[in-house]
């Protein structure tokens, strides 16, 4: 124990000069040699919340490394207040860490749990600042979720039950399409939502038939976590329509098959690589590889939660990297196990998803610190992910596939995803001030070039998506005070594949402003027409949307 005392005192002069991942490797050393001790979890927490807040991973090469400390920080903050529930600051680490991941009611019930530790008379100048801290802590909590509640309101545009009932949901009009759309005929967003619906609605009827005995008992299906999340990465619009009050439910379901697997959501990444080498060696793959999943998928489920529910962009990013590092690790070290023993996690379809879901929350938190002069989420970094992504989905297939959902969801969308993310990045750097007039133009050419060719070589024409980045070209094009020989052509592409596009996508909340802005481009193209016909314009001339001509 003293060797243990020795690497604890040489961690915390370690952190408080601010060596955060050497005063990790202290503390993990302790811990190695004392698993009792509170105060060793807790300070290792610590250093995992510091090693992200301090963007260490720009010292490193080691991609992931930042943020699924987050995910390692809470599980130890977890074991620190199990070993003692009147630890106060074990308490507050954990607050801190579920904040970290969006877990913001259950940071309420930690912070209330540190405060209870701390006395409420008598007290020491330390406890006088731990108090002030706590309550800090809790308040800022209940006003961020006070303020999600707010801004999820404000953010709904339900769909009438009138629409509902007519089968005018996107998955009902595929279904109904179905017939005109044989496979072998080209590329349809319709075969992606049926898809995508089928695998959703399949795992939430599963769902839906949990049950406890009078004995507390559970009895559930096997996969239903799997379903559910296959049928989103297919298409997350599955439940952009949909209430999520089914979401209580499903964290249910999830606790108990992480119970009949004997899974690790709790542990972070780290950790979890470690208890599945012990467990692939004691009971093999048929007992690992259902529990590595279900971890993943977990994790995984929570990234897209946190951001669907809160749009909480920077903790969705700790839940997806958390999940990548175990996922992109887990290729390597075993590389040798193939997909059918190890699970379908492990493959290139289901990774490129969790990257497409992961790129698209970061380029959130990126745009949300637009402006500032520190960042976390830089633009740099954002057109890195898309490379990847758009390299990857190029490539040759490594199994040969006629399923046309599959080929879209998994490579056709990804890649579209990564070009118009491309696009974005030329978009802002058009818009930094220090960029010269003929720069500008530059990038924003670039910017429409990338959109174009997501929309023209990779999203189906009758996918919303299809209309939406054509948009985004014409409107960089705009910017660039780009001839009518360049613009005229994209109006017309959106004008013709506008209406292809309602027949399944008419009732879809997944863009907003949607059909006013595709609509105000259809009357612009109308207007363009009417003048070049009578003179007023040519083929050369520059005009923007609400010029007057």
């Amino acid at each position: 124990m003293d060797e243990a005392i020795t690497l604890r005192q040489a961690g915390n002069v370690l952190f408080a000069s601010r060596k955060y991942m050497q005063a990790y490797e202290k503390y993990s050393a302790a811990i190695e040699l004392d698993q009792s001790n509170a105060i060793l979890f807790t300070n290792r927490a610590a250093c995992g919340l510091e090693m992200k807040r301090c963007n260490l991973f720009a010292m490193t090469n080691r991609r992931f490394i930042i943020f699924s400390r987050v995910l390692d920080a809470m599980s130890d903050a977890q074991k620190a207040v199990k070993l003692d529930p009147k630890y106060a600051k074990g308490w507050s680490r954990l607050a801190q860490c579920q904040q970290e991941t969006g877990n913001w009611t259950v940071a309420v019930r930690s912070w209330k749990k540190a405060l209870e530790c701390v006395p409420t008379m008598n007290l020491t100048p330390a406890e006088q600042t731990l108090r002030r801290q706590f309550k800090e802590g809790l308040r800022s909590a209940e006003n961020r979720i006070a303020a999600a509640k707010f801004d999820a309101r404000g953010r709904q545009e339900p769909i009438s039950r009138e629409d509902i009932k007519s089968g005018g949901l996107p998955w009902e009009r595929a279904k109904a399409m179905m017939s005109h759309r044989p496979s072998e005929s080209g590329m349809s967003s319709a075969w992606v939502i049926f898809e995508a619906n089928k695998q959703f609605s399949e795992g939430m009827g599963q769902m839906s038939a949990l049950k406890k005995d009078q004995f507390g008992k559970a009895y559930h299906t096997p996969g239903t976590v799997e379903k559910i999340l296959d049928g989103i990465l297919r298409d997350k619009r599955v439940i952009d329509m949909m209430t999520l009050g089914w979401t209580d439910r499903f964290n249910v379901q999830v606790l108990v098959e992480n119970h009949a697997l004997c899974a690790w959501i709790n542990n972070g990444p780290e950790e979890v690589i470690d208890l599945a080498q012990k467990r692939i060696l004691e009971k093999g793959w048929q007992s690992a590889g259902p529990a590595i999943a279900l971890t993943i998928r977990y994790w995984v489920m929570n990234g897209f939660l946190t951001y669907a529910i809160a749009r909480d962009s920077a903790a969705s990013v700790k839940w997806f990297t958390g999940a990548l590092e175990v996922l992109e690790r887990g290729q390597r070290v075993w590389k040798d196990i193939s997909d059918e023993v190890r699970g379908m996690v492990f493959t290139d379809n289901f990774i490129r998803a969790v990257r497409s879901l992961h790129l698209e929350v970061y380029l959130d938190a990126c745009e949300s610190e637009l402006g500032k002069f520190n960042k976390t989420y830089t633009s740099e970094r954002v057109l890195e992910l898309a490379d990847d992504i758009y390299l990857d989905s190029c490539k040759t297939l490594s199994q040969e596939t006629n399923n046309p959902s599959t080929i879209l969801s998994f490579r056709h969308y990804p890649a579209g995803m990564a070009l118009a993310t491309k696009g974005w990045y030329h978009k802002q750097k058009a818009a930094e001030a220090d960029c010269t007039p003929e720069l500008c133009a530059v990038h924003n050419m670039k910017c429409a070039k990338l959109y174009l060719q997501a929309a023209k070589e990779w999203i189906p024409q009758d996918d919303e998506l299809h209309c939406w980045y054509l948009r985004a070209a014409l409107y960089a094009m705009l910017r660039a005070r780009a001839p009518l020989s360049s613009t005229l052509p994209v109006m017309a592409e959106i004008r013709k594949a506008y209406p292809e596009m309602k027949r399944i996508w008419e009732f879809s909340t997944a863009l907003k402003g949607r059909d006013e802005t595709l609509t105000e481009i259809l009357d612009f193209e109308k207007k363009v027409l009417m003048a070049l016909q009578k003179g007023g314009l040519n083929m050369e001339s520059r005009v923007l949307l609400g010029d007057k001509f």
